[in-house]
């Protein structure tokens, strides 16, 4: 469950906002936005629906800026990982990425902000 999720990361999780959360038979849609302790945020969008196609995209943002956002849209061909791929920075650098999941994306985002907190303390 994503509150469950998102209990796990707590330290780093300042506030956040379920838009939307629905489930129906084996599918579910879930729109929301997390802000951590540094006042970045991660903007998420998960779909699956009931024919198991998944659609996600997890954008993180630091002043409204790009810092990595991993999602599936099919529009990157030329990566090995295709349909899955992450953008990072502002400059469309597109790379490889495996299948990513709220909890993935919070693990990855933690030890960046661990990383960062520590080396700034």
């Amino acid at each position: 469950m994503i509150i469950d999720v998102l209990k796990q990361f707590s330290s780093i999780i300042r506030n956040y906002q379920i838009d939307k959360f629905r489930t129906f038979e084996s599918a579910h849609e879930i729109i929301g936005k997390i802000v951590f302790i540094d006042n970045s945020e991660l903007i998420f969008r998960d779909y699956l629906f009931s024919d198991s196609i998944r659609k996600y995209s997890f954008h993180w943002q630091r002043d409204s800026e790009c810092v990595i956002r991993w999602d599936n849209a099919p529009h990157h061909q030329e990566v090995v990982t295709f349909p899955h791929h992450k953008h990072s920075g502002n400059v469309e650098q597109i790379s490889d990425s495996e299948p990513m999941t709220l909890k993935k994306t919070l693990t990855f985002i933690s030890a960046k902000l661990n990383e960062f907190m520590g080396h700034h303390t």
